[in-house]
């Protein structure tokens, strides 16, 4: 319910999870799961009951979400944070100590969780602890460690020695929930914390980026009473940086000089984690809810403003199979079909184009190639993209001011950012058109959409934007379902067959 989560990279059947409840109970209760067999194994870093105990009475302590990592340079090794640092080599059968305390351990904070009028056993109120744990991916053997009492601690030597490098700006007793590594630099840290607990809402962020020597302040412009749980750095773009707070998510392009909130259909919610995968960033909610941005290319990728095509993603080919409500989460066909809330409204706008809003709920990213252009301040005319195979043949065209397309399959031509799904199919075949049939008293019927194209082949092709009187391409990537193990060949054959069927209408 409560703790961090610790996937084994090289084995995704194993987790390690921090589990309030388990014999011993209470907080720092750890657990190593096997989905194979449904097995639990306790491996408590110290096999000490801990409910209704104060904390300065426990040999170690944990708060009730204590930090638990793999080390990134050897999948054996896991790393657990009470108010030492700990390390097991043999899947949490014995642990060892590889810091001395490294909060302020002041014993007048470590009395009986809940105090003398609101006593409970449950023992959630724990103090002086780590909160975040990190080893450098740079550097293997530098371990980072933040506690909930303001202090920031590194060790450079595997554990042997470790060194205070505290932010100078740290306010007394914050809560210093994320240590985060450059994936650029060894050398640059980033900061994040907290002091909400003492009624305090303000932004904590800073960056070093000389390993912990010294320290930056990166609020810039990030607004107050914002509390700032979380700081993730994307790792492909320097600079473009992530923060999690009680209201939701904000990004800055310019490593922390400028914040804006990120919306997009994110609720308001606490986000207490943020993960980048890929080209997707991950919010974790206190609301017990996942949310995914799906595509960080047009943040890494905008420079100036002057019309240009984004590098595009690579698009995952596969077969998805639609129903009424095959577009949403189960959640809404639930509340639809019981009458419980939920439920889809379509919004028609300016331009003839129809969107649908969802409620409670969040929309699965669109099928297909998704394609960013900017269109500079001053833009006029029309915008078109054109998608070309590796033999540099037209596979499918697409232009703002091309009346026999439908409003939705027409680039929009807005200033600023704009986005163009290719669902990955080649052009289809001419419609017949009703009004030529005989008797004209008596015309034939066709669906709305027509028969579609074959789908492309997995493989490489071009993306050219023309607008303003400029042409700028891009290479796209089309990649295979990764769960098939189909070959080459089969797909080729499909398209070959089925372009041919193409042809005959």
């Amino acid at each position: 319910e409560s703790g961090f989560i610790a996937v084994k990279p090289d084995d995704n059947n194993i987790v390690y999870c921090g589990a309030v409840g388990s014999s011993p109970g209470g907080a720092g209760a750890l657990q190593r799961y096997d989905y194979r067999t449904g097995q639990i194994t306790l491996v408590n870093v110290w096999p000490e009951e801990s409910t209704g105990i104060a904390p300065r009475d426990l040999r170690y302590r944990f708060a009730w979400t204590f930090p638990i990592v793999f080390s990134p340079h050897d999948t054996g090794v896991l790393y657990a944070g009470g108010n030492h640092v700990f390390r097991t080599r043999d899947e949490g059968m014995s642990w060892e100590e590889i810091s001395p305390d490294l909060s302020l351990n002041d014993k007048s904070r470590q009395g009986p969780s809940g105090g003398a009028v609101t006593g409970e056993s449950a023992g959630a109120e724990v103090h002086a602890t780590c909160a975040s744990v990190v080893e450098s991916r740079h550097r293997k053997g530098e371990i980072w460690a933040a506690t909930d009492d303001g202090l920031v601690h590194v060790t450079r030597d595997n554990g042997k020695s470790w060194t205070n490098v505290t932010p100078p700006g740290m306010p007394e007793l914050a809560y210093v929930g994320c240590v985060e590594i450059s994936a650029h630099d060894a050398d640059t840290i980033y900061v994040a914390a907290t002091r909400y607990k003492l009624s305090d809402y303000q932004p904590y962020l800073f960056r070093s980026t000389d390993s912990g020597r010294t320290w930056t302040s990166i609020n810039g412009t990030f607004p107050d009473g914002e509390i700032t749980r979380v700081l993730r750095a994307d790792p492909v773009r320097p600079g473009l940086l992530f923060v999690g707070t009680e209201t939701g998510v904000f990004v800055s392009r310019n490593d922390g000089t400028n914040w804006a909130r990120m919306t997009g259909g994110l609720p308001v919610a606490p986000v207490y984690d943020l993960k980048i995968n890929g080209t997707d960033l991950i919010a974790g909610t206190h609301g017990r809810s996942f949310w995914v941005l799906d595509d960080l290319s047009a943040l890494r990728g905008l420079d100036g403003a002057t019309t240009t095509l984004l590098p595009p993603r690579t698009a995952i080919r596969s077969r998805m199979h639609f129903g009424a409500m095959g577009n949403v989460r189960h959640s809404v066909s639930f509340g639809i079909v019981f009458g419980i809330g939920g439920g889809i409204q379509t919004h028609e706008h300016a331009d003839g184009r129809k969107t649908r809003e969802y409620f409670d709920v969040g929309e699965n990213p669109p099928y297909g190639a998704m394609l960013w252009y900017w269109l500079g301040a001053d833009h006029t005319g029309p915008v078109s993209l054109t998608i070309r195979d590796a033999a540099g043949d037209d596979v499918r065209g697409f232009a703002s001011d091309d009346s026999k397309l439908p409003i939705a399959n027409r680039p929009t031509t807005k200033p600023g950012l704009n986005r163009f799904v290719w669902d990955l199919r080649h052009t289809a075949p001419t419609k017949l058109d009703p009004s030529l049939a005989v008797p004209k008293d008596k015309p034939f019927t066709t669906d709305s959409d027509g028969a579609a194209g074959p789908l492309a082949v997995p493989g490489t092709y071009m993306v050219e934007l023309r607008a303003a009187g400029a042409s700028i391409s891009a290479p796209l990537i089309v990649e295979k379902d990764p769960r098939l193990d189909t070959p080459p060949a089969a797909h080729q054959a499909q398209f070959d067959l089925v372009k041919e069927l193409t042809d005959t209408l």
